[in-house]
């Protein structure tokens, strides 16, 4: 069995979906996965999710199941000044300094500790 795991294109966040650059990213995208076999397709609830898949379901002739835990994971760490940024948006060296990111362990640093990324790493595995 093979997993293709796919990010959505180019985000309009505030739209919930795609840039102008994201349309052509996904429309590339569909010509490429259009090659392949596919016997299954699921996809996040969130809609720059739905209409990335949906330039690849058009051209396979496919139906996608939506899977809420597929969403986008919420965890976001406040910062001194009081801004919130996602957990994952670190500097490299933050990532290379502990060990234990690169360990089965990796929600356990104060980081995701912090945004409770242990918790919905669990959920997530448990529905995957």
């Amino acid at each position: 069995m093979e997993i293709l795991i796919v990010r959505h294109g180019d985000p309009d966040y505030v739209n919930d979906t795609l840039t102008e650059k994201g349309k052509v990213e996904a429309q590339l995208l569909a010509e490429k996965l259009s090659k392949m076999k596919i016997d299954a397709c699921y996809m996040s609830p969130l809609g720059r999710a739905r209409h990335t898949a949906q330039y690849t379901l058009d051209k396979i002739g496919q139906e996608a199941e939506v899977l809420d835990w597929l969403h986008e994971f919420k965890g976001r760490q406040v910062l001194e000044d009081g801004t919130k940024r996602r957990c994952w948006e670190q500097l490299p060296s933050v990532w290379a300094d502990e060990e234990i990111y690169y360990t089965d362990e990796w929600y356990k640093t104060d980081l995701m500790q912090s945004v409770n990324a242990g918790e919905e790493y669990h959920k997530i595995i448990a529905e995957f």
